[in-house]
């Protein structure tokens, strides 16, 4: 009995033991894959204008979070909660887009707002150009492919190592950003 106590021991300790070395890895992966993004950085302009904005014109201009295509009436991120009307408690459920589909579907759906709404100005939040949590769907692409008649500038403020947050449905690798638009000559 002693025996086979010791081997169940040394068993549990040796899996606590691996369990251990791999969190430690992982943190080791992430800490070392940070790299803080710079102030100041001169960004590329895409497909830039002739065109300038003239003093005294009126122009219009929107501003989007297009939530990274995921946002359909059916998605809740899983770190929203609160309170309905009615008072039901809801928690949110998922990390990232529920699919690939919706994602695109989401995502033409932002494009195709965007013709409509034809503003000389457009600023975008949480557009992805390579990411787990939107099924690596390049949305700069094609929103900038769709809106051809824009200049447009991409800075990223989104650039992580594979989060394995949460467990149940990981936020993964993200490379992400704002993504500026305008019909007008942009100088820098």
């Amino acid at each position: 009995m002693k025996k086979s106590s010791r081997i169940v021991l040394i068993t549990i300790l040796s899996i606590a033991l691996f369990i251990l070395i791999i969190a430690c890895a992982y943190v080791i992966y992430v800490l070392s894959s940070y790299e803080r993004i710079e102030d100041q950085i001169e960004e590329n302009v895409t497909n830039n204008q002739e065109r300038r904005v003239k003093e005294g014109e009126e122009y219009t201009i929107t501003t989007y979070n297009i939530g990274f295509g995921a946002y359909s009436q059916d998605y809740s991120f899983f770190m929203d909660s609160g309170y309905m009307s009615d008072g039901t408690k809801v928690t949110g459920k998922y990390a990232k887009g529920i699919s690939k589909e919706e994602t695109l579907k989401n995502t033409e759906g932002a494009i195709s707002y965007l013709k409509e709404a034809d503003t000389d100005f457009i600023f975008l939040q949480e557009v992805d150009e390579k990411a787990n949590r939107s099924y690596f769907v390049d949305q700069r692409n094609m929103i900038e492919k769709a809106l051809p008649g824009y200049a447009s500038v991409f800075s990223i403020n989104f650039d992580t190592a594979y989060l394995l947050y949460p467990f149940h449905d990981p936020i993964g690798k993200t490379l992400a950003g704002l993504l500026s638009l305008s019909k007008y000559h942009i100088e820098s």
